[in-house]
């Protein structure tokens, strides 16, 4: 479970330095832990399922702001870079300690604001490399996949509050690492007016917003009133990350069609009453929606005027989407409808699929 996982990153071709890559993998490691904490806040913090949803949603709205505005108003360089670790780092020891849901929350902005700008960084020097992109991709998964297990332990044996701790351990190792940024100025708003990328934008935000409506509560779909044990939830997303490490190495020709498979995994959380189904289900959702992710991206730098001017956008595109998602299904769950959250999220998966291969058509016969 743990050696594939590993050799991935260490296999990442050269030209991307270990302290990008690290940081990268930091930002990886924060998201993982984010479906994994809040079922937990529920009862820390006394809270109800529809306000729990704000941790997330509050950590995503300022990583979409920092990644839309930083590649626009922000010189990329090291010193940027290593800022944003600090940061990074500073943000979740604090979230160690919060004594209240409101100061554990602000410090998920700040997170969100690092995290945006590490993330933005990242994808932004991986672009200039286009026989990269597979490699860049890998490392989200290929944490994750460590990250679920050992975040997962952590959380049981000493609380979540020594998950994020060692969040904060891995944004400071990556200070201790080479880092070498690809210096360069903001572009400002100068970027190619492609209106299929601007659908494509869009699809991608619909993706993010009803996947991760149900995909970040999952862990109220593998509990006990399920038949779950405690430990299912942090398998099955090892699993689904381990799945991503294969997925994103593929070169697919078409992205559509793995969020329409990705959509019906949303399906079968929501109205299939079983907790082993459902792992399964989390399990799968990482191969397709990893399929088809990489082969968006590359129709986006298809189409632009210079490779990763839409890094930031695209960043931003989907973190809006992880910021509406976790309240629209805190809402639907705190409602009693697990069913109904089910159907809303393979819906706005499968009108976002559809968007993907309308754009892939439309292509096709323009080159034609």
């Amino acid at each position: 479970m743990f050696t594939s996982p590993i050799r991935q990153v260490l296999s990442v071709r050269r030209g991307l330095n270990p302290g990008l890559l690290a940081g990268a993998a930091s930002v990886s490691a924060l998201l993982s832990l984010t479906p994994l904490v809040l079922p937990l806040f529920v009862e820390e913090f006394a809270i109800s399922v529809a306000v729990v949803g704000w941790a997330s949603s509050a950590q995503i709205a300022s990583f979409a702001v920092a990644s839309f505005l930083a590649g626009r108003f922000l010189p990329a360089s090291n010193r940027l870079f290593r800022t944003a670790l600090i940061v990074l780092a500073s943000s979740n020891a604090l979230a160690a300690f919060a004594p209240s849901f409101t100061l554990l929350v602000v410090t998920r902005i700040g997170a969100g604001v690092a995290a945006g700008i590490v993330n933005w960084l990242a994808w932004r020097q991986a672009a200039r490399v286009p026989t990269q992109m597979g490699s860049v991709a890998v490392i989200g998964p290929a944490t994750a996949a460590v990250a679920s297990i050992v975040l997962g332990f952590l959380i049981a044996s000493l609380g979540y509050g020594s998950a994020y701790l060692a969040v904060g351990v891995v944004s400071l190792a990556a200070l201790a690492l080479p880092i070498d940024i690809q210096a360069g100025p903001p572009t400002g708003r100068a970027v190619s007016p492609s209106r299929s990328n601007v659908v494509l934008l869009l699809a991608l935000g619909l993706i993010t917003c009803f996947g991760s409506s149900i995909f970040l509560l999952s862990g109220f779909f593998l509990g006990a009133d399920r038949g779950g044990p405690p430990w299912l939830l942090a398998w099955a997303l090892a699993g689904s990350a381990g799945l991503g490490i294969v997925a994103a190495r593929q070169r697919m020709s078409s992205g559509g069609i793995w969020f329409l498979c990705v959509s019906a995994m949303a399906l079968v959380l929501g109205l299939v009453p079983s907790a082993w189904v459902g792992a399964a289900a989390v399990t799968a959702w990482g191969l397709f929606f990893w399929f088809g992710i990489p082969a968006v991206l590359r129709l986006v730098d298809d189409y632009s005027d210079q490779p990763g001017e839409r890094s930031g956008d695209i960043q931003a595109s989907m973190a809006v989407g992880r910021v509406i998602g976790p309240l629209v299904g805190g809402a639907l769950l705190g409602a009693g409808s697990p069913e109904l959250l089910g159907v809303v999220s393979a819906a706005g998966l499968g009108v976002g699929a559809v968007l993907v291969l309308s754009v892939e058509r439309y292509r096709r016969t323009a080159n034609a």
